[in-house]
């Protein structure tokens, strides 16, 4: 099977060196953005339960001062 020229060049400047280089920086942006979406989420997470633990406070003076 004949390559052609230009996937030819393209291996040439591409060695597993570079190519393992590549893979591990890919794969450590994955884990960049995956770990930054789960603390958005565990953000939006803790404000609702201190939303709610505010409420319920808010809640208890109210009936208490009935």
């Amino acid at each position: 099977m004949r390559l052609s020229r230009w996937c030819q060049m393209g291996l040439s400047f591409l060695d597993l060196g570079d190519l393992l280089l590549v893979i591990a920086l890919f794969f450590a942006l994955l884990i960049v953005l995956f770990e930054s979406a789960e603390r958005r989420r565990e953000s939006r997470r803790e404000k609702r339960l201190l939303d709610a633990i505010e409420r319920e406070y808010e809640i208890y003076f109210q009936t208490e001062r009935v």
